[in-house]
C-alpha cells in the first residue's frame, strides 16, 4: 500500500484524507500486521507543521502492525 498524503494549513489532513485519517486514529482501529506500506509525504517545508500528515501516516500504520517496505 503506497499513501500519497499532503499536509494542509496547521497540520490538518486534506479534505480527502479526514475519514481515514479519523479511521486509523482511534482505538477500534484495524489491526494492519498483513500490510505493507510505504508513505510519500508531499509538503513545504516553510510551513511549521511541515509534512504533519506523513508522518502520522507512518508512525500509525506501524503501531497498527503494518510494516515499512523500507524505513
Amino acid at each position: 500500500l503506497c499513501f500519497v498524503v499532503a499536509t494542509y494549513g496547521e497540520g490538518e489532513p486534506t479534505d480527502n484524507a479526514k475519514f481515514f485519517v479519523e479511521c486509523i486514529s482511534g482505538a477500534g482501529a484495524p489491526r494492519c500486521e498483513a500490510v505493507r506500506f510505504a508513505v510519500f509525504g508531499l509538503g513545504n517545508k516553510t510551513y511549521q507543521q511541515f509534512n504533519a500528515m506523513g508522518r502520522l501516516f507512518d508512525r500509525r500504520m506501524g503501531e497498527l502492525g503494518a510494516r515499512r517496505v523500507a524505513e
